[in-house]
């Protein structure tokens, strides 16, 4: 007898993916906290040699890319679930 199986905790995949969207969106945020962060604690002396400052800035640039994917994966799972249906004549 065969049944559907949901993966170990009972999850599909798009609650997976909606979840992974979600994990993304805060690890972005964690980022740009921690980039506006070392930018502020780091700003004397304002020079490429201040490490520092330049991972602050190298977390802002990881924020925005990070961002964007966590959204893209949202979208894109949104629209994977309004397809499913198919189209319907009325």
């Amino acid at each position: 007898m065969a049944t559907k199986s949901r993966g170990p905790s009972g999850n599909n995949s798009a609650q997976n993916t909606y979840g992974l969207s979600k994990m993304l969106t805060v690890v972005a945020w964690l980022c740009c906290a921690a980039g506006i962060l070392l930018i502020v604690l780091n700003l004397q002396p304002f020079n490429d040699n201040n490490l520092g400052l330049m991972i602050g800035v190298g977390c802002l640039a990881a924020f925005a890319i990070i961002y964007s994917l966590a959204k893209w994966l949202g979208s894109m799972q949104a629209r994977s679930d309004e397809g499913k249906d198919g189209i319907k004549d009325d």
